[in-house]
């Protein structure tokens, strides 16, 4: 039977284990995006459970359960016969567990181990399919600063894909140019050619520019509802 103390844990704990069980619902769904929520969901969680201070350590090179209580070798026959089947370790579950300072031991052992599986969730390369997805891009689980960071590798990356874009493009022009060239005799072909070629580099300058006002659109865009689907907005 539990003691008064233990049900008093049971209780403090409800409201802690309700955040991974949001969490869990959250990211199994199977019908819509999970992977660009998942960053800010790992975010709040660890800035929830960050403490004043680490009261607690956790050896990670240790198979020993966090806050497993060795029994001494008074047990009960049936109880260490149990012990033995299941595991090499033993529990009194007869003598109740002492509470005190338990509940702070716990929230920080929740916090190292999300630190230690995920120890910086706030680099711009981590954040990019969250700042992607119409839903969630205002990120304000993060500081201005990141958010900012993250803003500008989008519009690095978005610029190296039009560059490259217009690279590939300018290359199958060119081709075309010069076997135009090749197989054209009149120097009227020639100034023809040449005039197509300014009018293609024209094109190409006013793509690149409409390139970067679209995300100068997308970042200035409301953030969409939740529930909203983030493929159509």
């Amino acid at each position: 039977m539990l003691s008064p103390e233990e049900w008093d844990l049971l209780k403090d704990l409800k409201p802690i284990l309700r955040t991974f069980s949001e969490a869990t619902e959250l990211l199994k769904g199977s019908s819509y995006c999970t992977i660009s929520i998942m960053t800010p969901i790992l975010i709040g969680i660890k800035k929830k459970f960050t403490p004043n201070n680490i009261n607690y350590d956790i050896n990670f090179q240790n198979e020993e359960l966090a806050f497993d209580e060795a029994t001494d070798n008074n047990d009960d026959n049936e109880l260490e016969q149990l012990s033995q089947q299941t595991t090499t370790r033993k529990f009194n579950l007869k003598v109740p567990i002492n509470t005190r300072n338990l509940l702070a031991k716990i929230k920080s052992a929740f916090y190292i181990l999300m630190d230690y599986y995920w120890k910086d969730l706030t680099k711009p390369d981590t954040l990019l399919p969250s700042l992607l997805d119409p839903r969630i891009k205002d990120l304000s689980v993060i500081t201005p600063s990141d958010f900012n960071d993250t803003k500008d590798l989008l519009r690095e990356k978005y610029n190296n894909m039009e560059l490259e874009i217009g690279s590939i493009q300018h290359q199958q022009n060119f081709t075309f140019q010069l076997a135009t060239i090749q197989s054209s005799k009149s120097p009227a072909g020639l100034k023809k050619k040449k005039e197509k070629n300014l009018t293609i580099l024209t094109g190409l300058k006013k793509l690149l520019l409409r390139a970067h006002n679209e995300i100068v659109e997308y970042l200035q865009m409301e953030q969409i509802d939740f529930e909203s689907d983030p493929f159509i907005w």
